[in-house]
Protein backbone atom coordinates (compact mmCIF):
# COMPACT_ATOMS: atom_id res chain seq x y z
CA UNK A 1 0.00 0.00 0.00
CA UNK A 2 1.37 3.31 -1.03
CA UNK A 3 1.67 6.38 1.66
CA UNK A 4 -1.12 8.34 -0.10
CA UNK A 5 -3.44 5.11 -0.17
CA UNK A 6 -2.37 4.40 3.56
CA UNK A 7 -3.19 8.30 4.18
CA UNK A 8 -6.82 7.79 2.49
CA UNK A 9 -7.57 5.18 4.87
CA UNK A 10 -6.64 6.43 8.15
CA UNK A 11 -8.39 9.33 7.65
CA UNK A 12 -11.13 7.45 8.19
CA UNK A 13 -10.10 6.57 11.39
CA UNK A 14 -9.52 7.39 15.08
CA UNK A 15 -5.96 6.89 16.29
CA UNK A 16 -5.76 6.19 20.29
CA UNK A 17 -2.22 7.69 20.97
CA UNK A 18 -0.98 7.87 24.35
CA UNK A 19 -0.12 11.79 24.53
CA UNK A 20 0.71 15.10 21.93
CA UNK A 21 3.95 14.13 21.00
CA UNK A 22 2.38 10.84 18.97
CA UNK A 23 -0.49 13.54 17.55
CA UNK A 24 2.55 15.86 15.99
CA UNK A 25 4.49 13.02 14.42
CA UNK A 26 1.41 11.04 12.96
CA UNK A 27 0.18 14.65 11.47
CA UNK A 28 4.14 15.01 10.71
CA UNK A 29 3.75 11.74 8.50
CA UNK A 30 0.03 12.08 7.43
CA UNK A 31 -0.81 15.69 7.35
CA UNK A 32 -3.13 17.36 9.20
CA UNK A 33 -6.23 15.88 8.73
CA UNK A 34 -5.31 12.92 11.23
CA UNK A 35 -7.84 12.36 13.68
CA UNK A 36 -6.39 10.98 17.06
CA UNK A 37 -7.65 10.58 21.30
CA UNK A 38 -4.90 10.69 23.37
CA UNK A 39 -5.02 9.09 27.02
CA UNK A 40 -2.35 11.25 28.15
CA UNK A 41 -0.93 8.42 30.05
CA UNK A 42 -2.20 4.94 31.68
CA UNK A 43 -4.10 6.50 34.35
CA UNK A 44 -6.97 6.98 31.97
CA UNK A 45 -9.75 9.02 33.18
CA UNK A 46 -13.28 7.91 32.47
CA UNK A 47 -13.90 11.52 30.36
CA UNK A 48 -11.69 10.13 27.69
CA UNK A 49 -13.19 6.59 27.76
CA UNK A 50 -16.42 8.04 27.51
CA UNK A 51 -15.16 9.93 24.63
CA UNK A 52 -13.09 7.30 22.35
CA UNK A 53 -16.70 5.28 22.90
CA UNK A 54 -19.05 7.93 21.37
CA UNK A 55 -16.25 8.33 18.31
CA UNK A 56 -15.92 4.19 17.87
CA UNK A 57 -19.99 4.03 17.60
CA UNK A 58 -19.38 6.13 14.38
CA UNK A 59 -15.91 5.42 13.15
CA UNK A 60 -13.08 2.77 13.35
CA UNK A 61 -10.50 3.01 16.18
CA UNK A 62 -6.89 2.52 15.81
CA UNK A 63 -4.77 2.08 18.91
CA UNK A 64 -1.32 2.54 18.58
CA UNK A 65 0.69 3.24 21.78
CA UNK A 66 3.93 2.57 22.66
CA UNK A 67 5.63 -0.95 22.65
CA UNK A 68 6.42 -0.73 26.44
CA UNK A 69 4.69 -1.44 29.94
CA UNK A 70 2.32 1.31 30.09
CA UNK A 71 1.82 1.14 25.84
CA UNK A 72 0.82 -2.52 26.62
CA UNK A 73 -1.49 -1.31 29.60
CA UNK A 74 -3.36 1.49 27.78
CA UNK A 75 -4.12 -0.57 25.02
CA UNK A 76 -5.55 -3.56 27.19
CA UNK A 77 -7.97 -0.90 28.99
CA UNK A 78 -8.92 0.47 25.98
CA UNK A 79 -9.58 -2.67 24.25
CA UNK A 80 -11.53 -4.46 27.43
CA UNK A 81 -13.38 -1.11 27.74
CA UNK A 82 -15.26 -1.20 23.97
CA UNK A 83 -15.46 -5.18 24.30
CA UNK A 84 -17.81 -4.30 27.05
CA UNK A 85 -19.37 -1.43 24.81
CA UNK A 86 -20.39 -2.97 22.21
CA UNK A 87 -24.11 -3.83 22.83
CA UNK A 88 -26.27 -4.01 19.63
CA UNK A 89 -23.57 -2.52 17.19
CA UNK A 90 -19.85 -3.87 16.71
CA UNK A 91 -17.29 -1.52 17.55
CA UNK A 92 -14.03 -1.78 14.85
CA UNK A 93 -11.24 -1.74 16.73
CA UNK A 94 -7.39 -2.08 14.69
CA UNK A 95 -3.85 -2.80 16.74
CA UNK A 96 -0.82 -1.29 15.42
CA UNK A 97 2.56 -2.61 17.28
CA UNK A 98 5.84 -0.82 16.71
CA UNK A 99 8.97 -3.10 16.90
CA UNK A 100 10.72 -1.53 20.28
CA UNK A 101 14.06 -0.94 18.16
CA UNK A 102 11.46 1.09 16.08
CA UNK A 103 10.74 3.13 18.88
CA UNK A 104 14.23 4.20 20.52
CA UNK A 105 15.00 7.61 20.57
CA UNK A 106 17.66 9.16 19.54
CA UNK A 107 19.03 11.01 22.88
CA UNK A 108 20.21 8.35 25.76
CA UNK A 109 17.05 7.68 28.98
CA UNK A 110 14.35 8.95 26.11
CA UNK A 111 11.65 5.85 26.90
CA UNK A 112 10.30 4.09 24.00
CA UNK A 113 7.49 6.02 22.34
CA UNK A 114 5.62 6.16 18.98
CA UNK A 115 7.03 10.06 18.28
CA UNK A 116 10.74 8.48 17.59
CA UNK A 117 9.39 6.31 15.70
CA UNK A 118 10.42 6.87 11.47
CA UNK A 119 8.22 7.27 8.65
CA UNK A 120 8.89 4.05 7.57
CA UNK A 121 8.17 2.20 10.65
CA UNK A 122 4.99 4.30 11.35
CA UNK A 123 3.65 3.34 7.92
CA UNK A 124 4.58 -0.23 7.90
CA UNK A 125 3.14 -0.63 11.40
CA UNK A 126 -0.13 1.10 10.01
CA UNK A 127 -0.47 -0.73 7.34
CA UNK A 128 -0.13 -4.11 8.67
CA UNK A 129 -3.15 -3.02 10.96
CA UNK A 130 -5.20 -1.88 8.02
CA UNK A 131 -4.24 -4.59 5.44
CA UNK A 132 -2.87 -8.03 5.27
CA UNK A 133 -4.25 -9.36 7.84
CA UNK A 134 -7.62 -9.97 8.82
CA UNK A 135 -9.53 -7.28 10.87
CA UNK A 136 -12.99 -8.14 12.79
CA UNK A 137 -15.07 -6.23 14.63
CA UNK A 138 -14.44 -6.59 18.22
CA UNK A 139 -17.08 -9.15 19.69
CA UNK A 140 -17.88 -10.15 23.29
CA UNK A 141 -17.22 -13.91 21.72
CA UNK A 142 -14.04 -15.92 20.26
CA UNK A 143 -13.86 -16.11 16.98
CA UNK A 144 -15.59 -18.76 15.16
CA UNK A 145 -14.42 -21.48 12.86
CA UNK A 146 -11.18 -21.78 14.10
CA UNK A 147 -9.81 -18.93 12.23
CA UNK A 148 -7.13 -17.77 15.13
CA UNK A 149 -5.15 -20.35 16.71
CA UNK A 150 -5.69 -21.66 20.20
CA UNK A 151 -3.89 -22.12 23.24
CA UNK A 152 -3.94 -26.06 22.56
CA UNK A 153 -2.32 -24.74 19.01
CA UNK A 154 0.35 -22.58 20.76
CA UNK A 155 0.80 -25.32 22.89
CA UNK A 156 1.36 -27.97 19.85
CA UNK A 157 3.61 -25.32 17.99
CA UNK A 158 6.03 -25.62 21.24
CA UNK A 159 5.32 -21.42 21.89
CA UNK A 160 5.04 -22.71 25.55
CA UNK A 161 6.27 -25.33 27.42
CA UNK A 162 10.10 -25.77 25.76
CA UNK A 163 13.05 -25.08 25.99
CA UNK A 164 13.28 -22.65 22.80
CA UNK A 165 9.35 -21.44 23.64
CA UNK A 166 10.41 -18.17 24.64
CA UNK A 167 13.03 -17.51 22.05
CA UNK A 168 10.59 -18.66 19.25
CA UNK A 169 8.14 -16.26 20.89
CA UNK A 170 10.27 -13.36 20.95
CA UNK A 171 11.31 -13.75 16.82
CA UNK A 172 7.37 -13.99 16.30
CA UNK A 173 7.17 -10.92 18.53
CA UNK A 174 9.18 -9.60 16.22
CA UNK A 175 8.26 -11.19 12.73
CA UNK A 176 4.78 -10.28 13.08
CA UNK A 177 4.72 -6.70 14.95
CA UNK A 178 2.98 -7.71 18.20
CA UNK A 179 5.73 -7.74 20.90
CA UNK A 180 6.67 -10.31 22.79
CA UNK A 181 4.52 -11.81 25.06
CA UNK A 182 4.27 -14.25 27.71
CA UNK A 183 2.96 -17.96 26.51
CA UNK A 184 -0.37 -17.55 28.84
CA UNK A 185 -1.67 -14.47 26.49
CA UNK A 186 -0.33 -15.09 23.26
CA UNK A 187 -2.80 -16.73 21.23
CA UNK A 188 -5.44 -13.79 22.42
CA UNK A 189 -2.49 -10.79 21.32
CA UNK A 190 -2.58 -13.16 17.91
CA UNK A 191 -6.65 -12.79 17.90
CA UNK A 192 -6.25 -8.63 18.63
CA UNK A 193 -3.42 -8.19 16.15
CA UNK A 194 -5.82 -10.62 13.63
CA UNK A 195 -3.54 -12.89 12.79
CA UNK A 196 -4.80 -15.86 11.78
CA UNK A 197 -3.78 -19.08 12.30
CA UNK A 198 -2.18 -19.23 8.54
CA UNK A 199 -0.23 -16.75 8.96
CA UNK A 200 1.05 -18.05 12.52
CA UNK A 201 2.27 -21.05 10.53
CA UNK A 202 3.70 -19.38 8.10
CA UNK A 203 5.74 -17.25 9.53
CA UNK A 204 6.45 -20.31 12.32
CA UNK A 205 8.08 -21.81 9.78
CA UNK A 206 9.64 -19.26 8.11
CA UNK A 207 11.99 -18.96 11.55
CA UNK A 208 12.55 -22.34 12.25
CA UNK A 209 16.09 -22.25 10.70
CA UNK A 210 16.88 -19.15 12.52
CA UNK A 211 15.27 -20.72 16.05
CA UNK A 212 17.47 -23.81 15.40
CA UNK A 213 20.89 -21.92 14.46
CA UNK A 214 20.07 -19.60 17.57
CA UNK A 215 19.56 -22.87 20.17
CA UNK A 216 22.82 -24.37 18.54
CA UNK A 217 25.20 -21.66 20.04
CA UNK A 218 25.93 -24.43 23.19
CA UNK A 219 28.01 -21.74 24.44
CA UNK A 220 25.50 -19.13 24.97
CA UNK A 221 23.47 -17.74 27.85
CA UNK A 222 19.58 -17.89 27.25
CA UNK A 223 19.82 -13.97 26.78
CA UNK A 224 22.41 -13.98 24.59
CA UNK A 225 20.36 -16.37 22.58
CA UNK A 226 17.71 -14.40 22.18
CA UNK A 227 19.91 -11.42 21.59
CA UNK A 228 21.57 -13.63 18.44
CA UNK A 229 17.87 -14.89 17.68
CA UNK A 230 17.22 -11.21 16.93
CA UNK A 231 20.10 -10.18 15.24
CA UNK A 232 19.28 -13.15 12.58
CA UNK A 233 15.91 -12.20 12.26
CA UNK A 234 16.87 -8.52 11.47
CA UNK A 235 18.98 -10.09 8.85
CA UNK A 236 16.66 -12.20 7.55
CA UNK A 237 14.10 -9.26 7.75
CA UNK A 238 16.51 -6.75 5.77
CA UNK A 239 17.38 -9.38 3.09
CA UNK A 240 13.21 -10.10 2.66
Amino acid sequence: MDKERLKQIIEQVVIIVEGRDDTRRLKDVFGRSINTIETGGSAIPESSLSIIREVSLNSPILIFTDPDVQGERIRRIVSDFLTHQTGEKDIVVYHAFLRRQEAVGKKAHQSLGVEHASDIAICQALTQALEGYVQEPISKDKPEGGQFATAKDIRELGLVGGADSKVKRQLLGEKLRIGYVNGKHFADRLALAGITRKILYDALLSLETTVETTNNSENLSDVDKQTTASSLLKEETHEG
